[in-house]
């Protein structure tokens, strides 16, 4: 009896590690799919036209160029990192295998494949959006409470 328990015991633990992996391999190949570090890379060259746009007073024109190509260099160290060690885990966290089969296969269709190309300019959209009206009127309202705040 205890050799067929010890079995039973065994085959579900192995059956909970290979569906693990195989869990894992999904996600990997969602990843595929969705091509995060493109996906970020687009997002991050979006920022830099945002940036390039509005300026930066902090820094002199002369060094932009420079500081541009240091941001690109830390935002894929930054990207990687990201990618290889944190978002498998967090897609494993809060995706059951079921729903990483579902999003493999909605990614897989023409609507799927064109959101995966239409996210960055989207979400340069609403940066710009974002930069042009709301962010100024969120600064001066955030302002105007920081001095009623400290007024005696």
């Amino acid at each position: 009896m205890k050799k067929v328990a010890i079995i039973i015991i065994s085959c579900l633990l192995f059956n909970g590690i290979v569906s693990a992996q195989t869990k894992k391999d999904d996600i990997k190949e969602l990843f595929t799919l969705l091509d995060p570090g493109q996906m970020i890379d687009k997002i991050f060259e979006n920022m830099i036209d945002v940036f390039k746009h509005h300026g930066n007073t902090q820094i002199r024109q002369e060094d932009q160029e420079e500081f541009v190509a240091y941001l690109t260099d830390e935002v894929k160290t930054m990207t990687d990192n990201l990618i290889n060690e944190h978002m498998l885990n967090i897609y494993d966290k809060y995706f059951t295998h079921e729903e990483i089969k579902t999003m493999i296969a909605f990614y897989r269709t023409p609507t799927g494949k064109k959101m995966i190309s239409t996210m960055p300019g989207i979400q340069k959209d609403i940066m710009t959006i974002m930069m042009n009206s709301h962010i100024p009127e969120f600064q001066e309202k955030i302002q105007k409470k920081m001095e009623e705040l400290n007024k005696p």
